[in-house]
């Protein structure tokens, strides 16, 4: 069982967090399965784990707490698909992901698009060798 955890939100860092093991923990500390290195997040903030055929999400005592579709958690709460889990001032949506879906990487977080690369102005172009110089 995976499930796939996106931000609706644009700008704030993270594409796509994959969920493909169990127990999985979300927080600051570089130690956990994904690191968000947000501030409001604590350095262990929650835990995904399997009962059975579902995924339950628990707070790990966590200043800020951690909502699923704007209700604190106050107790292990089984996560669905299309649910919305808040931690912290990140907003993530819970997809299941199935089977013959094709898996990315496992957290996908603070990235950016690299620009292309392009030489520097005061090089000049080197002819081909198949080129001529023209006078």
């Amino acid at each position: 069982m995976k499930i796939s955890l996106s931000s609706p939100q644009d700008g704030n860092g993270i594409e796509e967090i994959l969920v493909d093991h169990f127990p999985f923990v979300l927080g600051r500390d570089s130690q956990n399965d994904c690191q968000l290195k947000f501030a409001f997040i604590s350095r262990q903030h929650c835990q995904f784990t399997q009962q059975d055929d579902t995924v339950v999400l628990q707070d790990l005592e966590s200043h800020n707490g951690t909502y699923i579709n704007g209700r604190r958690l106050a107790h292990p709460t089984v996560v669905q698909d299309g649910d919305e889990v808040s931690i912290g001032p990140i907003c993530l949506r819970v997809k299941a992901v199935r089977p013959t879906a094709e898996t990315t990487p496992e957290c996908l977080v603070e990235t950016r698009p690299i620009p292309p690369r392009t030489a520097p102005a005061d090089q000049t172009a080197i002819p081909h060798k198949h080129q001529t110089a023209q006078s």
